[in-house]
């Protein structure tokens, strides 16, 4: 039978293919797919699906109406409806071709809670992509060695990404280095540097023209707090943090533009978090609170040219992130120089942000 490959919304697929060096490209005509009839059905699709790097069991395919579905635990077959303009698919190879980047957000945002919508929004749009640790089975049979010693110690990178002694595979997407931890863990998961694979203004512009989708209009709701290009999870977890609404748990700080660039005195200087209210740029891990003396240098020398063009500077830790209680003090700081107070009228506020916080946070186990 042949099936119409235009819906493969596992993230972790997703991830898998759209990560560095991996296949994906675009092109505007149906593609189909030859899949033998009968119990090797599912067997044939799931293995080309896994040739892309998926290791998902289970696998979300949308297929013509006129298509007999098949029932099988690895497979959930799933009605195509088209978009009302020009759909564009991704040729991942092997045989397997999957929606447009805009069209999958969609088409994902009813399986995913409003928080999970702003994370996934925030890494379609950013400079980095969520995959499988590859040395995560290594790290786990290491975790009774003990630690390195201060010495060789390495600071967070932003990206996701740092160079040895520490492996690439060390920061997961916590911003955490299982290097640095009194007890060694290891990650399932880590966070790696890629190029962003759509925009905010793209994500809402199919939303409103497919509202037949379901799921657009969740889609949409959710675009308001997100933003292009964050570099980390933990920047877009700092982003979504600082402006939702107090109704949603967050601080109500924005509009911001994430690694946004003012030209200073050496050349172009980049802003983490740059909050237009207040002109304040949030930096999330500065260097300047775990760095060598020529970091933090260069950290106030670049404190001053901002400050010389009208733009303030606020520091954010990973604990501080973290701590709900110690980022609400950043925030109160961080109100005083926008010169909006935090007005803050619901009763069970600290019960919403704490909410927040454990979905932004959730417990994980190595």
């Amino acid at each position: 039978m042949d099936i119409c490959i235009c819906d493969i919304t596992e993230l972790e697929c997703l991830r898998a293919m759209f990560a560095p060096n991996a296949a994906g490209t675009l092109f505007r005509k149906e593609t189909q797919l030859s899949i033998p009839p009968g119990a090797r059905y599912a067997s044939a699709l799931a293995a080309r699906v896994r040739t892309c790097g998926a290791t998902s069991r289970r696998l979300h395919v949308a297929v013509p109406p006129d298509s007999r579905r098949v029932r099988h635990d690895d497979i959930a077959c799933h009605k195509y409806i088209a978009p009302r303009e020009g759909e564009q698919f991704v040729d991942f190879g092997s045989g397997v071709a999957g929606l447009s980047i805009e069209h999958f957000y969609a088409s994902i945002c009813p399986r995913l809670t409003f928080v999970q919508r702003l994370q996934l929004g925030f890494e379609l749009c950013g400079w980095y992509t969520i995959i499988p640790n590859p040395e995560y089975e290594n790290e786990a049979e290491q975790r009774a060695v003990p630690p390195a010693s201060d010495s060789h110690r390495l600071a967070d990178s932003k990206a996701g990404i740092i160079n040895n002694p520490v492996s690439d595979a060390q920061i997961n997407q916590h911003g955490e280095n299982s290097a640095q931890n009194s007890s060694p863990m290891a990650f399932k998961t880590v966070s790696i540097e890629r190029a962003p694979l759509t925009t905010v203004s793209k994500l809402i512009a199919f939303a409103k023209s497919n509202p037949h989708i379901r799921g657009a209009g969740l889609a949409l709701k959710a675009l308001r707090f997100v933003a292009d290009n964050a570099r980390s999870p933990q920047e877009a977890k700092l982003a979504i943090a600082m402006t939702l609404p107090y109704r949603m748990g967050g601080y109500n700080r924005g509009p911001l533009l994430m690694d946004y660039l003012v030209e200073g005195v050496d050349g172009m200087r980049r802003c983490d978090c740059f909050l237009l209210e207040g002109k304040v740029d949030v930096e999330y891990g500065s260097t300047q609170h775990h760095g060598t003396a020529q970091t933090m240098q260069e950290d106030s020398r670049r404190a001053n040219e901002l400050a010389a063009l009208g733009i303030s500077v606020v520091n954010i830790t990973r604990k501080e992130l973290r701590d709900p209680h110690l980022f609400h003090i950043a925030m109160k700081h961080l109100a005083r120089i926008q010169n909006r107070p935090l007005r803050i009228r619901i009763a069970d506020f600290a019960d919403r942000r704490d909410k927040l916080w454990s979905q932004l946070f959730p417990p994980f186990s190595a």
